[in-house]
């Protein structure tokens, strides 16, 4: 009993080994830099380099992280021995105290067992007393009888000699006596059964209180054992379980004490019953000393006691309430030990697991040692490699810029130069006019393969006109309106060049637009538009009109890509138009020099001669053969002056490019959430034309080829309706503008400088020489230039009532005033 424990064994995971570590191969860096090699662009080139020199430094920092985690899980493991090794010396303590308290707890068990031995002796002899004084109880009762049959006798002889009377009298009162006597002899045995029974209720009681406290005390020592038990098999670990151990040994102590107090009830209960069998001897007398016969009253007492005895006997088989509910709560402590057995054994594993891990992670510290050592011996190789590599590199010879080299060459071909020569040969366009129906016809014509394209007159004349003004043409839209197409279509009927570069929204800065140069292949990657720029540049080209066309220029920022256009273009001579490629000369020592060159620089300048040899000697492999920066500047110098560098023939100082006169910057942009909102800087530098409607066919289109008209023709034509345009125009158109500050400056604080006077005038003259009148002319200009300095302002709608009187002689700025005002109802 109490022995047959229910235990419930937790499931509990096992950590897992930490993973591998993750050391980058070599083959990986190898791919890297082919990576890096193959590189098309700068943002490549950027991001490939970048990971490339990631890879070379993640294995040491990969390697030294590793070292510094399995430092740090040797320095927990070590740390966590150390505290499980002073948690076994308090546990050794604490077992120590715990014999020691078993050895006091047996001392008093035996003490106790031996006083319960005494008290079962005491109640032996109550019991034999007890028997004794039954004995005696019927002697006695046997002489009461005799002594009464006696006097009876005495009595009869005496009432023989009395009278009748008198002796009938004595034999009532006798017998009323017996009577009374019997009746109370049998209430006072009745009395003397109950006590029985209640001390044998007593007696029972304190079996009971005896078997329960053998029962606790067995199972306190199973307890105990078990405690000890666990003890033994746990004192490595878990600090927690001394305090619930040092818990449990106050409970047992306070049933111990439980036990002196029930130990101690228990004397004193013998006591009281020592008391109560002492007066048994007594109990039978009564008030008037006689004794009474107990014969009659036995069997019935015999009798009872044979069934409660036969009662008491099948309730021993039963434990009280009292022990069951001690039962039900050592269950609860065992299993609740139970749990923290569990508990204590996962933690055991997980100690013994983390002890694995630091084994298992000081071999793998071990193996990243040597990886880390056998890595460092790579990098080591790598560097050498890759500086041969950059000494093959920086040696070799070739074009850096292959690109514009093959634009050399092309334009050097006989069959290109013919082709330029039958572009110039073509009937020459005389006058705006005529250019202007030239175009149109042209356009709209229907003949070959060509897409028919119809604008209007007014169109057409914007288009040149923002050609005699600026070098960057906006055309804004909706989609389907004709504004890539146009400069197409202007281009193909004068015999000029049309290159459409779509702009990507990925562009952030001038390179997505000129190209990089790739340090590791020592290239510059020229982008298209470069490379059309280059061409235009070229002397054979410098009378082609150009078109340079920025398709959707407002998916990215203009700013952006385009901002060292926007500068140069704004200088008023054509010679500063340059623009930077990159910050040092691409153009590469030749392979080879020739005898006349060697004898020539061996004579002049011997340094330079020792330079060549070295360079020469380098090439061949020879390692000790170096040379610096400044000798190869220095060489390099003197190769110029005798023109047998390899580079781009036409890039200045072998860097920089020419923006040539021969060439417009035509740019597309719509108006919708996926393009930019073009800025004042932009706007103020260039002409913007809107094609709001898709042009319809108006007349019938006649039959035409292309013409041609050079570039000085072209600018002849715009420098004379300059100078045409007459003192009365000029008048007017400033006047007319004036007009207009004036309400600008009044109703919404806006004024325009120099700049828009002097454009408006010239764009007025050629727009006007072109057969265009001078209010379609300012409405141009009106509706593009200065209505997007007013359109957002915060202003009442009388301003713009005001606003409305002065442009009635626009038609497309009343328009927009008109879809303005619509907004305030």
């Amino acid at each position: 009993m109490g022995k047959n424990k229910n235990k419930k064994k937790n499931q509990f995971q096992v950590q897992s080994a930490p993973k591998p570590l993750d050391i980058s191969t070599p083959e990986k860096v190898e791919i890297a830099v082919t990576n890096v090699v193959a590189t098309t662009n700068e943002t490549d080139f950027n991001s490939k380099k970048s990971e490339l020199m990631e890879a070379l430094q993640k294995q040491v920092q990969v390697a030294q992280a590793a070292l510094q985690k399995a430092n740090a899980d040797k320095e927990d493991a070590e740390a966590a021995k150390k505290a499980a090794e002073e948690e076994k010396e308090r546990l050794k303590k604490e077992n120590q105290d715990l014999e020691s308290e078993k050895t006091r707890l047996t001392t008093e068990k035996n003490q106790i067992q031996a006083e319960y031995d005494a008290a079962i002796a005491k109640i032996d002899g109550a019991e034999q007393d007890a028997a004794r004084i039954k004995k005696a109880a019927e002697e006695e009762a046997d002489q009461i009888k005799n002594t009464a049959a006696t006097d009876a006798e005495k009595i009869k002889d005496e009432a023989n000699k009395s009278k009748l009377k008198a002796v009938a009298d004595a034999r009532m009162e006798a017998a009323k006596a017996w009577e009374d006597e019997c009746t109370r002899l049998k209430g006072e045995f009745n009395r003397l059964g109950e006590e029985r029974v209640e001390f044998e209720k007593v007696r029972q009681k304190f079996n009971t209180d005896k078997s329960n406290w053998e029962f606790e005390k067995e199972a306190f020592d199973d307890e105990k054992n078990y405690v000890e038990q666990l003890k033994e098999e746990y004192k490595k670990y878990n600090p927690k379980t001394i305090d619930k151990l040092n818990f449990e040994l106050q409970q047992k102590d306070a049933r111990y004490e439980a036990l002196e107090s029930q130990y101690d009830n228990l004397n004193k209960m013998f006591a009281q019953n020592q008391a109560f069998v002492d007066s048994l001897k007594i109990s039978l007398k009564d008030i008037n000393g006689n004794e009474t016969e107990l014969k009659e009253i036995l069997p019935e007492i015999n009798e009872m006691l044979s069934r409660y005895r036969s009662l008491q006997e099948v309730y021993k088989k039963y434990p009280d309430i009292q022990a069951i509910e001690n039962l039900e709560k050592r269950a609860e402590k065992v299993d609740a030990l139970e749990i923290q057995k569990q508990k204590i054994l996962q933690e055991r594993d997980d100690y013994k697991e983390k002890a694995a891990a630091a084994a298992r992670t000081s071999r793998e510290l071990e193996t990243a040692r040597r990886e880390v050592e056998a890595t460092n011996v790579l990098n080591q190789h790598l560097i050498q490699e890759l500086e041969s590599h950059k000494t093959a590199l920086e040696n070799r010879t070739g074009d850096v810029c292959p690109a514009l080299r093959k634009v050399d060459e092309e334009s050097n071909a006989d069959s290109y130069k013919t082709e330029i020569e039958k572009i110039k040969g073509r009937q020459q366009l005389q006058s705006l006019p005529t250019l202007v129906a030239h175009i149109k016809n042209y356009a709209g014509y229907e003949g070959g393969n060509k897409e028919r394209l119809f604008y209007k007159d007014d169109d057409i004349r914007a288009f040149l006109a923002g050609m005699a003004v600026s070098r960057l043409i906006i055309l804004q839209g909706m989609s389907g309106t004709g504004k890539s197409s146009l400069p197409r279509a202007v281009a193909e009927s004068i015999s000029g060049f049309n290159k459409l570069i779509p702009v990507e929204s990925s562009w952030r800065d001038r390179n997505e637009l000129l190209g990089y140069y790739n340090d590791f292949n020592k290239k510059f990657n020229a982008k298209t538009f470069t490379i059309e720029l280059y061409r235009s540049g070229k002397e054979i080209c410098a009378e082609i009109p150009t078109f340079m066309v920025l398709d959707e220029m407002n998916l990215a920022r203009i700013e952006y890509y385009f901002s060292d256009f926007l500068a140069v273009l704004q200088k008023p001579n054509s010679d500063d138009w340059i623009i930077e490629l990159v910050a040092s000369d691409m153009r590469t020592l030749p392979m080879s020099l020739s005898k006349e060159i060697k004898d020539k620089i061996k004579i002049e300048d011997k340094d330079a001669y020792d330079i060549w040899l070295r360079i020469e000697k380098s090439r061949a492999g020879d390692v000790s053969a170096t040379v610096s920066d400044e000798e190869k500047q220095k060489i390099s110098a003197i190769l110029e002056k005798e023109h047998c560098l390899i580079g781009a023939e036409d890039l200045i100082d072998g860097r920089k490019i020419r923006v040539p006169e021969n060439v417009w910057f035509v740019g597309t942009a719509n108006k919708d959430e996926s393009t930019f909102e073009i800025s004042d800087k932009v706007y103020d530098r260039a002409q913007v034309i809107v094609l709001n409607d898709r042009g319809e066919p108006e007349e019938k289109y006649k039959p035409t080829t292309k013409q041609f008209i050079s570039v000085d023709k072209l600018q002849d034509m715009f420098t004379k309706a300059k100078k045409d345009l007459g003192k009365k125009n000029e008048d007017e158109i400033e006047n007319r503008l004036k007009e207009l500050e004036d309400v600008l400056k009044e109703y919404f604080g806006v004024a325009f400088g120099n700049r828009i006077y002097n454009q408006a005038k010239d764009f007025t003259a050629v727009f006007m020489a072109a057969g265009g009148t001078l209010e379609n002319a300012l409405d141009y200009q009106i509706s593009t230039k200065i209505w997007r300095k007013v359109e957002s302002c915060d202003k009442e709608r009388n301003a713009f009532e005001e606003l409305q009187k002065i442009v009635e002689d626009y038609p497309e700025t009343s328009e927009l005033l008109k879809k303005k005002l619509e907004e305030f109802s």
